[in-house]
């Protein structure tokens, strides 16, 4: 397999009844069609980045569909529900916001993620 290129290795493999596939670059794998039809890669639209390609899981179950159910969050953007969540008092995390010490993003809203590849739909659900 010396001196040849990758996908030549990988046609030689295949010919001689060896299992094989090509290890793809980032570029390339973001333009694999078997990637994409087989519903490994997901276009959704983030609510102030606008689309965004990601990852989806790599297994669907019926009950459990895999897919981006909410955007990323952004920095500080669950500061105030976590640390109630941990038991601070309401009063407690307003104070800290106040000071600075923690903060949310003025955008901070209930928004869903939503599937920007057409046929996707067990993907997201849609912006509220």
């Amino acid at each position: 397999m010396l001196g040849r290129s990758r996908d030549e290795a990988v046609q030689a493999l295949l010919t001689a009844g060896v299992p094989a596939a090509p290890a793809l670059r980032a570029d390339e794998a973001l333009e694999s069609d078997w990637l994409w039809e087989n519903r490994t890669l997901e276009r959704w639209a983030h609510p102030r980045l606008g689309d965004v390609l990601g990852v989806r899981a790599y297994a669907d179950f019926s009950r459990t569909p895999a897919g981006f159910q909410r955007p990323t969050p952004d920095l500080g953007e669950h500061s105030s529900s976590l640390l109630a969540d941990l038991g601070f008092a309401p009063d407690r995390i307003a104070a800290l916001l106040a000071s600075g010490a923690i903060f949310e993003p003025t955008h901070v809203g209930s928004v869903l993620a939503k599937s920007a590849r057409t046929g996707n739909d067990n993907a997201a659900l849609s912006v509220q």
